[in-house]
């Protein structure tokens, strides 16, 4: 009894409160019984109460069905969660093989497979003849975890980095599915808990982030995993950000073709973080968009814009007009138009002041819901862009279905005129197809005399670029405006 109950307090922290209440009623049941049959000899009470507390444990021990997944037959993200906080409670020492899909909603859409679930169940069958089965957890759609387990003092023999090599051989092949040979692209990582992992969230945020596409077909190990802590620091500086007021309304002028005069500006987010530094949008809108940040991104920087053009100093310095990024994921939300219309109302300023700017492709599907979001929009007096044309960013379908004022021409299609007749091609044709159907025309990446030069030939209307200026401050773009 006393090295059960030593052993049982050793492992007390890693024991669920059901299995806590549990143990310490068959103790106590059991201590009962034995005290009672101590005294009085008599009553034989010791074996009955040793079956009363079995029974008790018995019940309340964890069902194995409750932890298997049910389309996979291996271990689900909940048991993950229960052996991986039992390991860092007992300080136990785990290996880690973290395995992601990249592509796995891809080849769902393309091979017409339902749902990922057909995908993982034959990657599990095959990771079943690598590894035992208890060492497997589906944890979501795209991603399996195996954990192999040792005693702090002495390590298995188990060569963790030709297992995850081995796996990702496999991968080289085809796989069948449905039916149909289809290629995935896995991103192995591959850590340790506590030398590498330290937590539980730890474990769970590798596996829900998402991997950089020039990661896909690579054991990831040591050093390669710094693009986790840097995302890691990254959304934390983000919630901090909002809390503490880190972010920043940056502003890049846009300059007429007609006589070179400042037509607006475009509106750009900084982050200042105490820890990172600052941190740039390309880095941190993807993450924010990840974890629904977006939405309080988007508001604050309207809200600075308003504020800016309530001051009335964008109309002294001859501005028309102010734009600002919208993510696609926020103009499908719901009341979306109602909120923005919320936020300009406060500051009772002229609304064709503000010329949106979409920046994110968007699926055949969401056509019809994205043009009736900005019709609306329109109605009530606002500008719309398409941004960053000529990019993966942008396509034909958009171009021609949604009702924009202001195409933007990606600076790589300025850049790639210079080096090419083929890009002067291009760019040509980009610009003749759009006067065509009567857009205007902003070009980014305007850096030298030359470009303003062939940008005039062709007839564009607005440029962009740090020929003019770089993305500056508000009170740094008032002094530069008034300079000039």
């Amino acid at each position: 009894m006393i090295v059960a109950f030593v052993n049982l307090m050793l492992s007390w922290k890693a024991l669920r409160r059901r299995s806590r209440y549990a143990l310490v009623y068959f103790f106590g049941i059991t201590l009962l019984g034995i005290s009672v049959q101590y005294f009085y000899i008599g009553i034989k009470s010791e074996l009955f109460c040793e079956a009363l507390a079995l029974m008790g444990v018995m019940l309340s021990v964890e069902n194995e069905d409750d932890r298997i997944d049910a389309e996979t037959g291996v271990y689900n993200r909940n048991a993950l969660k229960m052996d991986v906080a039992r390991a860092l409670a007992t300080k136990k020492c785990l290996d880690i093989i973290c395995m992601k899909i990249s592509n796995i909603d891809a080849i769902s859409r393309l091979t017409g497979v339902s749902n990922s679930e057909d995908i993982i169940c034959e990657v599990s069958s095959f990771l079943k003849t690598v590894v035992s089965r208890q060492c497997i957890y589906h944890v979501n759609s795209n991603t399996i975890i195996m954990i192999f387990r040792y005693d702090s003092n002495k390590k298995a023999e188990k060569d963790i980095l030709r297992i995850a090599e081995k796996i990702n051989e496999r991968f080289e092949n085809d796989w069948l599915v449905g039916g149909m040979a289809i290629k995935l692209e896995p991103v192995i990582m591959l850590s340790s808990v506590p030398s590498g992992i330290r937590s539980l969230d730890e474990v769970l945020y590798m596996a829900e982030c998402p991997i950089p596409k020039d990661m896909d077909g690579t054991v990831l190990k040591d050093e390669a995993l710094g693009f986790l802590i840097r995302r890691s620091g990254v959304e934390k500086a983000i919630s901090k950000g909002l809390s503490e007021g880190a972010f920043e309304v940056y502003y890049q002028p846009t300059y007429s073709m007609d006589g070179l005069k400042l037509h607006g500006a475009e509106a750009l987010i900084r982050l200042h973080d105490k820890e990172l530094g600052d941190i740039y949008p390309d880095e941190f809108i993807p993450i924010a968009e990840q974890t629904g940040y977006i939405d309080e991104i988007d508001d604050f920087v309207l809200r600075q814009v308003c504020a800016f053009i309530k001051s009335g100093e964008p109309m002294k310095m001859g501005m028309d007009c102010i734009n600002v990024n919208l993510s696609v994921l926020q103009c499908m939300s719901d009341g979306f138009v109602q909120k923005i219309l919320n936020i300009v109302n406060r500051y009772d300023i002229p609304r064709s002041f503000i010329n949106f700017e979409i920046t994110e492709s968007v699926s055949a599907n969401d056509y019809e819901l994205l043009s009736d979001v900005i019709k609306k929009l329109k109605e009530n007096g606002f500008q719309f862009s398409m941004d960053d044309y000529g990019t993966g960013y942008s396509n034909m379908h958009s171009l021609f279905t949604l009702d924009f004022d202001i195409v933007k021409i990606d600076k790589s299609i300025l850049w790639d005129s210079e080096l090419s007749e083929r890009g002067q091609i291009i760019l040509e044709s980009c610009v003749h197809m759009l006067k065509q159907m009567k857009r205007k025309i902003l070009v980014e990446g305007v850096e030298t005399k030359a470009h303003i030069e062939k940008l005039k030939q062709l007839g564009v209307d607005y440029l962009q670029g740090y020929y003019f200026s770089k993305p500056i401050t508000k009170n740094e773009l008032l002094a530069y405006c008034k300079a000039r």
